[in-house]
């Protein structure tokens, strides 16, 4: 596959053409955009959005010690939202990353509070992604696996509505911050409904009809498994124990990038094989002369 880079795909976002007669700008947390580059203003990619472009694991800014600016002065830093999976989810798991993401709108408006408040600014903008998380994962019980106690159902059954009166109140908040000479423009990029897609299934039928194999599943070594506890436990603790920017706690995070990333196995031994997505299945044909290792002519 390939990346997307500006030269596959040249796209800019318009607030970093205004060049520097324009009106300054300040972007947090804008989606579909690449890492930040130099321009009139100041710019955070990748603080909550998962939509980012360019292979960004981390939040990433313009100027480049911005982020580390924050975090050392304002003790600010993204909250982990390490419960949003892919595929169904059990209910608990779900109230879990409704509390996340409430916590990262709460997060998201105190950044964006204090850039407003501390830089000069003629644009300003910012998104929350709490919506759309939300929006895909919490709208409904078909989203859902497993059982569940009457009392989280009752507790699911609001769970995007605290999302959504959330984002409400980090509106408000922002409003007041801007004061009352500013111009306002409130808008939500799309709809949402209840989530009905099973891609996650699709290896599966592959398997059914013997066009992508699968090898066996085998128990992981005593070594291996001791070495993922490891792993998830630093993930989880050491961005929690140590301050931001610490040796420590980069490590967690990097912990936390690998544990949550997600490899496409091996495709030279299939004719066929699916493509990571989120609401619809793909099947690619392993085609030779296309496919590193393919198989059909």
């Amino acid at each position: 596959h390939v990346q997307a880079s500006p030269e596959w795909l040249p796209v800019r976002p318009f607030w970093r053409e205004f060049g520097e007669h324009g009106p300054r700008v300040v972007s947090v947390d804008v989606p579909m955009t690449y890492p930040p580059e130099k321009f009139n203003g100041v710019e955070i990619c990748g603080w909550m959005t998962y939509d980012s472009i360019g292979n960004q694991v981390k939040p990433v800014s313009y100027p480049k010690d911005e982020i580390v600016q924050l975090r050392n002065q304002s003790g600010l830093q993204p909250v982990s939202i390490d419960c949003d999976r892919s595929g169904v989810q059990t209910v608990k798991s779900l109230l879990r990353l409704r509390d996340q993401v409430v916590l990262a709108t709460q997060n998201t408006a105190r950044l964006a509070e204090v850039l407003m408040t501390r830089e000069d600014w003629g644009l300003f903008l910012v998104a929350f992604a709490s919506t759309h998380r939300a929006g895909h994962k919490l709208w409904d019980l078909s989203g859902t696996i497993g059982r569940s106690s009457a009392g989280d159902r009752k507790e699911f059954s609001h769970a995007l509505r605290d999302v959504y009166a959330e984002c409400d109140k980090a509106v408000g908040q922002l409003v007041k911050a801007a004061g009352e000479e500013a111009d306002i423009l409130v808008f939500s990029l799309r709809g949402m409904r209840a989530n009905n897609g099973r891609s996650f299934t699709m290896r599966r039928l592959l398997d059914s009809v013997n066009i992508a194999p699968s090898k066996p599943a085998t128990r992981p070594s005593a070594g291996y498994r001791t070495f993922k506890r490891m792993r998830d436990l630093g993930a989880v603790w050491l961005p929690l124990a140590f301050p931001p920017s610490s040796l420590a706690w980069e490590l967690g995070r990097k912990l936390h990038d690998t544990r949550n990333s997600r490899r496409i196995p091996p495709k030279s031994h299939a004719s066929a094989f699916t493509l990571v997505s989120c609401l619809n299945g793909y099947i690619r044909i392993n085609l030779i002369g296309r496919e590193k290792g393919g198989r059909v002519e």
